[in-house]
């Protein structure tokens, strides 16, 4: 079964994200000393501009014709801010109160949202008959 192009994009831009997750969160920990809680918390609102601008144009190009950014950038931020919020809590709570190492506690929390988000992207924020266009 061939994977289309948009699921293929938004695992590129997943990845994309991922590294620049990790790469942040390390920079900000192991290098500046930063702690890890806010360090995350950093790296997660550093992708956020980043994420919008990738998954509207280069992930559903095709979706964006017929549709303002406004339509799409306020329930994205909205969903942004669950999803971020919902990973920062569970990333506190395997750091904090599991013992993760902070860099597996990044990986175990982005892998666990990644088929969430793109299903609520997929199918109700970039999806033009859920949207409305104008």
């Amino acid at each position: 079964m061939p994977i289309d192009r948009s699921k293929f994009r938004y695992l590129v831009v997943t990845g994309t994200s991922f590294t620049q997750n990790l790469l942040t969160t390390f920079l900000l920990v192991g290098v500046l000393g930063v702690p890890p809680l806010p360090a995350y918390a950093i790296s997660l609102v550093t992708v956020f501009l980043t994420n919008f601008h990738l998954v509207r144009y280069w992930v559903y190009p095709e979706r964006v014709a017929d549709i303002t950014w406004a339509r799409q950038f306020v329930p994205f931020l909205l969903s942004s801010l669950l999803f971020r919020g919902a990973e920062w809590i569970i990333y506190a709570v395997l750091v904090d109160l599991g013992g993760f190492f902070y860099l597996g506690a990044v990986v175990v929390v982005q892998v666990a949202f990644f088929i969430v988000k793109f299903l609520i992207y997929d199918r109700v924020i970039f999806n033009p008959r859920k949207r409305g266009a104008s």
